[in-house]
């Protein structure tokens, strides 16, 4: 019985990320009228980053807050260096897509 309620706390969280996700993209499409694939690269950054930090040895909570930024652009050291990660994204992808 455990192993149902864990299931299905883990089927829920899924759920949750991935709706989040398509919601953003829809957010982007509808007001911008373009496919931002760049949302869900960042999306996978901040999980990559969160996965290094536990690995290195921290709690994976306080893994999740120090890279927490980086998911929203927010101001602490990983959260920089999205914003600076996704300045230049912006200003080459284009260039190089429109050559």
């Amino acid at each position: 019985m455990d192993q149902i309620i864990v299931l299905m706390i883990a089927v829920a969280t899924s759920v949750a990320v991935l709706t989040l996700i398509s919601l953003g993209l829809a957010v982007i499409f509808g007001m911008m009228r373009v496919i931002n694939f760049a949302h869900g690269e960042f999306i996978m950054l901040g999980g990559y980053a969160t996965v290094v930090a536990a690995g290195q040895g921290l709690n994976i909570w306080i893994a999740i807050l120090v890279a927490a930024p980086g998911y929203f652009g927010g101001d602490l050291s990983f959260g920089a260096l999205m914003m600076v990660v996704g300045a230049f994204i912006q200003v080459q992808g284009p260039a190089v897509v429109y050559r």
